[in-house]
């Protein structure tokens, strides 16, 4: 298997399981941040 061959394969299957994991999302899911904002001011 050549480089190229190891980087489509690779890039294939994260694709793939991203548009599993996100096809049942909303678009406010999608939009939300992760986690509670940084408050900066704090430090």
């Amino acid at each position: 298997m050549v480089q190229t061959d190891i980087l489509l394969d690779a890039f294939t299957r994260v694709n793939e399981s991203l548009r599993r994991t996100l096809a049942d999302l909303t678009e406010a899911e999608l939009i939300r941040e992760p986690h509670p904002p940084i408050d900066r001011s704090a430090t």
